[in-house]
């Protein structure tokens, strides 16, 4: 009996993790045909993702590494973004990514201050040199925010 509970769970789990990811893939999909990165944030499938709270942020960190080209364009980087940038973008819309995971340090001439009104897309990898270094700063943050 306890056997069958516990496969059941696991299924039932599984079957929600799937559903999750592929729903969250299927709203990154829409978001990706907007035309400016700007109306990101007010897209009724970006608030559908950040209704998750911070159960859709697993989710979200596995689309980073998707390099997928889209047609969101972003002011900041002068070209259109990547799949991956846009669940960065998410995830820190739902969760505030620390400056320090993009190598930006407020000792190195940007006051907190400053910080706080800049837009992360600025600060986005653009190689994927520099989105796998994105990804490690950013498991070692988390690391330390969960060890708080």
């Amino acid at each position: 009996m306890k056997n069958t509970l516990i496969i059941l769970f696991s299924l039932t789990i599984n079957l929600l993790w799937g559903q999750s990811r592929e729903e969250i893939n299927l709203l990154l999909n829409d978001i990706s045909k907007v035309s400016n990165s700007k109306d990101i944030r007010d897209l009724e499938q970006t608030k559908k993702i950040c209704d998750y709270g911070k159960d859709a942020i697993p989710v979200l960190e596995l689309f980073f590494k998707d390099s997928t080209k889209t047609n969101v364009y972003s002011d900041y980087k002068k070209a259109n973004l990547r799949k991956g940038e846009i669940a960065i973008l998410i995830v820190n819309n739902i969760d505030k990514i620390s400056f320090m995971v993009f190598g930006v340090r407020p000792a190195c001439g940007y006051p907190s201050s400053v910080l706080d009104k800049l837009n992360i897309e600025s600060f986005l990898p653009s190689s994927e040199e520099s989105i796998q270094g994105f990804i490690n700063n950013y498991i070692l943050w988390k690391k330390m925010m969960t060890a708080k």
